[in-house]
């Protein structure tokens, strides 16, 4: 996964995926039938039209700049990342730069629970009770095939940093940012819907677009941005890097900011290719910057 600043975007070590819903092609998040726009974009807009995502996001509060920790608690998820897969119950601990932890149950059984827990490159794993017996901790750091899992959860552990990123619009921003507005575009199928792209560049990272939904005023002239319905990572083919899009639908009020209710992820191994989805989420709480303690992240003894 490419980073977004000099490294990036996740997770939301979330990843997670089924069957596609895709119109024709998705060309469609990369300008698809285009709608009515400008024939000339003013490319200076793109700082106005993110800070007014990042406005509609946070419910007119101030903005993250900085994101410490995160919680994600999903009711329903399904993903199939490099052969890891998951379809149920899962909820998300991350506490920067170094500490994750992972819940997982099969479908919405309230037993069976798997627990992740990842610590710089330390890693267990507490594994559901059977037969009555105690819950059992295995140590995976210097274990045979631990080196595997903990590259998979550190990657996993990234995703989600980014996708925390994604949702709070603000950490996106910094000395050497470039947010350049590309215009109006219109997709179909999964990229439904009408928006206006800002793309955004940094030296040594990623490219990566937002598709922002908006507002116009009477005239149909004069743009209001509000929430990122679409988030392409650009991939880099040289090192076989795919692109990567976020769709984030069914906004609602939390308790800090707004979020979205229904996260999909789809994977585009080369340019042209027929993305595949590797995610569907269903959050029903997020919180950022909420102090979790060590303790979350240490495994029992």
């Amino acid at each position: 996964m490419r980073r977004l600043a000099a490294t990036t975007l996740s997770a939301l070590s979330l990843a997670l995926a089924a069957s596609l819903l895709l119109a024709p092609e998705p060309a469609d998040a990369r300008g698809g039938a285009a709608a009515p726009k400008p024939a000339r974009p003013d490319p200076r807009k793109g700082p106005t039209y993110f800070d007014q995502a990042i406005h509609w996001v946070n419910d007119g509060k101030a903005g993250i700049h900085k994101v410490s920790d995160f919680f994600a608690d999903l009711a329903n998820v399904k993903f199939n990342i490099d052969g890891n897969k998951h379809e149920g119950y899962m909820r998300l601990w991350l506490k920067t730069p170094k500490k994750y932890r992972v819940e997982l149950r099969p479908g919405v059984a309230k037993t069976r629970l798997t627990t992740k827990i990842l610590d710089d490159n330390k890693m267990w794993i507490i594994h559901p009770a059977v037969n009555n017996q105690a819950p059992r901790l295995q140590r995976l750091h210097g274990a045979p095939g631990g080196d595997a899992a903990i590259r998979q959860l550190t990657n996993d552990r990234k995703r989600l940093m980014d996708l925390a990123r994604f949702l709070t619009l603000e950490g996106l921003k910094g000395p050497g940012v470039q947010l350049i507005n590309e215009g109006r575009t219109e997709g179909s199928g999964t990229f439904e819907g009408k928006w206006v792209r800002v793309r955004r560049r940094i030296a040594n990272g990623a490219d990566v677009t937002f598709y922002l939904a908006y507002r116009t005023d009477a005239a149909g002239t004069t743009i209001t941005a509000t929430h990122p319905g679409i988030v392409k990572v650009h991939g880099d083919p040289r090192r076989r890097e795919p692109s990567e899009y976020y769709i984030l639908k069914n906004w609602k009020r939390g308790p800090q900011f707004r979020y979205p209710g229904r996260i999909e992820a789809y994977s585009e191994a080369t340019p042209g290719a027929r993305p595949k989805r590797f995610l569907l989420a269903f959050p029903t709480d997020i919180r950022i910057n909420t102090k979790l303690p060590d303790s979350t992240f240490a495994p029992p003894r």
